[in-house]
């Protein structure tokens, strides 16, 4: 349950650090689960704030910085300014009209800071959580407790193992098998290690009375909230075998789109980076005896030809060349700290043409269908519109959910408060989903817009693959030809003048 909010946290905010923190009846304030800090350092070593933890816990105000160097209120805080923190924002969660909780999360490194609008987002999932203590006994707390001490760390299922685990889970339930047994068959026969220790360590919770939906939410990261909740719902109605089957079938198409995204890209991107890195290296090996029979005849070498020269001259010998590798390893970690903006990122893909159109479709195919199956098992409009625009992976689409979320909760229809919160579902999802509504057939008119969204998405990649070949075609024969002229030129000048 913790953990679940956690990863919520990560999902809607991408942040460096993030936790959640609960007070039980009669203890302390502790770490329930945690990113990018060690639970065990928080209250020691961590650099963050225990004041400000205390602010917050005792005045029940949630805290919103966008820029602690520019805030007189927060630099005062010699921790915060001692950890470099650059935002943060910190929420209470309440049990019984008191605190009992906090959700936190900051940055350090990122150049925008949270916003009014990110706070109300982390507000609502503090709400959430309220709700899931509401209903859940503290003896389960005790044992959560315990069993987040001590667990080796678990990663996510890779798309291969995740298809299987799923429908041979299905195939096994589905033929006859005690879920105990097929969890231990499972644990012997995974593809990996890791889906072998998951499938291990679901097996020893079931064995001691846990439900799965309960032991795959202390498996995270291995399975997503969605998985969770949909299996927590097969297993209140009776029908845990056809839920497993539609998780199953829904992985395999998930993994067949995603295998044809790659297909699709791969060939012209290891075409262009191929054929650059043979212009760019191949000359570089010549270069040097050219340069040397340049001047041997008295001729001027061009300045892009020396440059040239003195690059592959300089990357012959030791020293500059680990200079070049440390260099490019700081490009990439530089890229990597910018691939956590998602936000940002997301924000200038969809406003371009070509790219945005792709992105707007996979954003509707991944919701459609995610909609889709959880309407089908039983859960209504609300408690599957937020988990569903988590699958869909657009974060600024996340945060139109909500609301979304708050119109239907005020009355409003499915279809109309999706078209009021967001333009990034195609003009057609709308009226689609309002027909399902009057018919009574909204699942499965979702899923036919899936399959629609999907074979366009493949024709518009397609399109995109087939309109960026003759650009990198361009681009590699104007590299290809100043290269041509840059060798070649002072050559011919050089028998001229002979």
């Amino acid at each position: 349950m913790f953990q679940q909010t956690l990863e919520d946290l990560i999902d809607a905010f991408r942040p460096e650090r993030a936790l959640v923190l609960y007070a039980q009846e009669g203890r302390e304030l502790s770490v329930r689960a945690a990113f990018g800090v060690d639970p065990k350092t928080v209250w020691t070593t961590a650099p963050l704030s225990l004041s400000l933890f205390r602010r917050v816990f005792e005045t029940g105000q949630p805290l919103l910085c966008a820029d602690v160097g520019q805030s007189e209120e927060f630099s005062e805080l010699t921790s915060l300014t001692l950890s470099g923190m650059r935002s943060l924002m910190c929420v209470p969660v309440y049990q019984h009209e008191h605190v009992k909780g906090l959700l936190h999360v900051d940055v350090r490194r990122r150049q925008v800071g949270f916003s009014p609008s990110q706070l109300a987002v982390m507000q609502s999932l503090a709400r959430e959580l309220e709700q899931r203590l509401r209903h859940l006994p503290a003896a389960n707390l005790e044992t959560d407790e315990k069993n987040l001490a001590g667990q080796p760390l678990l990663l996510a299922f890779k798309p291969a193992s995740r298809v299987t685990f799923w429908r041979c889970l299905a195939t096994l339930v589905g033929a006859g098998v005690s879920l105990t047994c097929s969890l231990e068959l499972l644990s012997r026969s995974g593809e990996d290690a890791n889906s072998r220790q998951v499938c291990a360590r679901l097996t020893r919770l079931v064995e001691t009375g846990h439900a799965l939906s309960e032991a795959m939410r202390q498996c995270s990261p291995a399975f997503s909230a969605v998985h969770c909740q949909l299996v927590l719902v097969g297993e209140r109605s009776g029908k845990l075998v056809a839920v497993l089957t539609d998780l199953a079938a829904s992985e395999e198409r998930t993994a067949a789109v995603q295998a044809r995204l790659r297909s699709t890209l791969t060939y012209p991107l290891l075409l262009f980076v191929s054929s650059v890195l043979m212009l760019l290296s191949i000359p570089f090996l010549l270069l040097r005896g050219q340069l040397e029979l340049l001047r041997s005849l008295n001729a001027k070498p061009s300045w892009l030809l020396q440059a040239a020269a003195s690059t592959a001259e300089a990357l012959s010998h030791p020293l500059p060349a680990l200079t070049a590798l440390l260099l490019l390893l700081g490009a990439v970690q530089a890229l990597r700290q910018l691939g956590r903006q998602r936000r940002q990122w997301w924000d200038w893909g969809l406003r371009l043409p070509k790219l945005g159109k792709t992105l707007r479709l996979l954003t509707s195919l991944r919701f459609a269908r995610s909609l889709s199956l959880q309407l089908q098992v039983g859960l209504s409009p609300l408690e599957a519109l937020t988990s569903s625009a988590r699958v869909s992976g657009n974060p600024l689409f996340f945060e139109e959910m909500w609301e979304a979320r708050e119109r239907l909760e005020a009355g409003e229809e499915l279809s109309a408060s999706l078209q009021a919160s967001t333009n990034q579902l195609p003009p057609g999802f709308a009226a689609t989903l309002r027909a399902g509504e009057e018919s009574g057939r909204v699942p499965q008119l979702l899923n036919w817009l899936a399959e629609a969204y999907e074979m366009e998405l493949e024709l518009t990649l397609q399109s995109l693959c087939a309109a960026l070949e003759p650009i990198l075609l361009m681009l590699l024969g104007c590299l290809a030809a100043g290269l041509c002229l840059t060798t070649m030129m002072p050559m011919i000048r050089a028998v001229e003048s002979l």
